[in-house]
Parts: structure tokens; C-alpha cells; sequence
């Protein structure tokens, strides 16, 4: 009798440690013809349309006032005081005088070496009488290296005030936004949060300026991809290449007692790889295809 019981218990040993090697095996790998599955978690997902813009600073340009070779000794995004020295000039008119001409921030400000010709047009001021279709239309970043050899008149340097409000000026398409909105926006990664200060409608299209509070990342390039948050949902997230349809009804397939069965759901909230769905519960597998 003992015998039997032993031999009893390693027999339902063995089967339980089957069944749990075979579940382990079906989570971690794909199942053929490119069809897999994955476990539905609780998490939030964002709704997001992605837009162009452009930043609008408080910039100040320093120019050179004669010819010569310059070398700056601030690196791009140093906040500089009023008065420092931010690089020479190796004056080339005169052979007489000292060669060399040092140059100092006329303001405290955040040093850029580079300038892209839009410093005195993409102003706060000025955004209200231009035609922002065009202004996307033509706007390029400068490319390669800054000139080390200057003439008089020539783009030094600018400085970015960082205690200033930066503005981001928007193409929404046909989004419906309305002034006094709040833009909730992701640039670089960084969650940035501001107020649509205007609308404008031109060739078609809408654009929004939106202030924004100064932010690292709203100086790494005047030119930006934004993503536009429009909404947040929070509960059962899975992937959204589960959801399929069946006989009119949308849903998706999950494994339940060792069976694929169809669940109803309803999709509340999708960033178009992840969706927040109502229907089944977190820790529940669902299938979906890869392709």
C-alpha cells in the first residue's frame, strides 16, 4: 500500500512538474506561424498624435564688428553672465594692435555658437504677422560647422535667456484646439505641459503657439517632433495587435483553463502598439498574431 501511494505521489509530481514546464514553455516562446501571446497588465497608456514645431526664444546675436578668425571658449549650452568672456577674435586689419580681440556676453544667457538666420524673425512679437504655413515651408536648420573665419556684420554668437517663457509654435492640422487649452505635450522624452496661447489658420491647416516653462530639452534644436498627448487611461493594458474581431464583436482571444476563448472588450485608450481595454483582467494571456 505504501508502494502505491509513492508511486502515486511521483506520478502527480511528475505530471504537475509537466504542466508547469509546459506553461513556462508557452510564455517564454512564440507559437508557430508567427502567432504568440503575452500576459495583459496593469499599466497607463497614452493617446498621442504627433506634430511639428518650431521654438520661439528670447535671443540676443552678437556680431563681429571686423574681420577675423574666431574661437570661442563657451561650449554650446553654457549659461554665461553678463561681461564673461565667451571667445577671441584674431583681428586680420590691423597689424599694429593687439591681434587679438576678446569677446564678452552683452547679457547672461544660454551660449550657442551656431546661429540659423531666424533669431530676429521667429520672435514673440513678430509670430502674430507671419504666415506659419510659410514659415514651416521654408525654415531649415543650419548645417555643419560653424564659420571660424568671420566678417564684419558676420553671426558671432547668441544667447538664449533661460529665465524666459520658450514658445512652441505647432502644426496641428485640423486638430481642434482652442486658445486657453491646455497642450499636454512628450518632446525628447520629457513630459512638457503649456498653454495654448493662439490659433492660426492658413493654407488649410491650424497652428498653435504654446507657452511653455523653460525646459532643458527646448534647446537642443529650434525644429522638434512633439508628441501630443490627448488623452491618459490607466487599467488592463495589452497588446494592441490582440484585439481582433469576430461575428461583428471586438475582443480577444485569451487562454482560459487551457482553452483559447473569445472575450469581449472594449478598447478605451490606444497608442497604437498598447491599448487600455475593459473586459478582462490583468495576469489573463491573450494571443496575437505578429504579422
Amino acid at each position: 500500500m505504501r508502494r502505491n501511494k509513492t508511486t502515486l505521489f511521483f506520478a502527480a509530481a511528475a505530471a504537475a512538474l509537466l504542466t508547469l514546464t509546459f506553461a513556462a514553455a508557452v510564455h517564454s516562446f512564440p507559437r508557430s506561424g508567427g502567432e504568440s501571446f503575452a500576459m495583459a497588465r496593469e499599466g497607463t497608456v497614452r493617446e498621442t498624435v504627433f506634430v511639428r514645431g518650431l521654438f520661439i526664444y528670447d535671443e540676443t546675436v552678437v556680431t563681429t564688428a571686423e574681420n577675423g578668425t574666431f574661437t570661442a571658449e563657451a561650449a554650446d549650452g553654457d549659461l554665461v553672465a553678463a561681461g564673461e568672456r565667451c571667445g577671441a577674435l584674431r583681428r586680420l586689419s590691423d597689424l599694429f594692435s593687439d591681434p587679438v580681440k576678446e569677446i564678452a556676453a552683452p547679457c547672461s544667457g544660454l551660449f550657442f555658437r551656431r546661429t540659423d538666420g531666424w533669431e530676429a524673425i521667429l520672435t514673440r512679437e513678430r509670430v502674430a504677422s507671419l504666415d506659419p504655413a510659410a514659415v514651416f515651408r521654408l525654415y531649415a536648420p543650419a548645417e555643419g560647422e560653424p564659420a571660424s573665419f568671420l566678417r564684419a556684420g558676420d553671426d558671432c554668437f547668441k544667447l538664449i535667456d533661460p529665465k524666459k517663457d520658450v514658445f512652441f509654435l505647432a502644426d496641428i492640422g485640423a486638430m481642434d484646439v482652442a486658445r486657453g487649452d491646455t497642450a499636454d505635450l512628450v518632446i525628447g522624452g520629457e513630459d512638457l505641459r503649456g498653454g495654448i496661447e493662439a490659433v492660426y489658420g492658413a493654407e488649410g491647416r491650424r497652428f498653435a503657439l504654446i507657452r511653455l516653462t523653460p525646459s532643458e530639452v527646448c534647446y537642443a534644436s529650434r525644429a522638434a517632433e512633439a508628441g501630443w498627448v490627448l488623452q491618459r487611461r490607466r487599467g488592463t493594458v495589452i497588446d494592441a495587435a490582440a484585439v481582433t474581431e469576430r461575428r461583428g464583436e471586438i475582443g480577444v482571444y485569451c487562454e482560459k483553463k487551457g482553452k483559447r476563448t473569445f472575450c469581449p472588450v472594449s478598447v478605451l485608450c490606444s497608442d497604437g502598439k498598447n491599448c487600455v481595454v475593459l473586459g478582462i483582467n490583468p495576469g489573463e494571456f491573450v494571443f496575437f498574431s505578429k504579422s
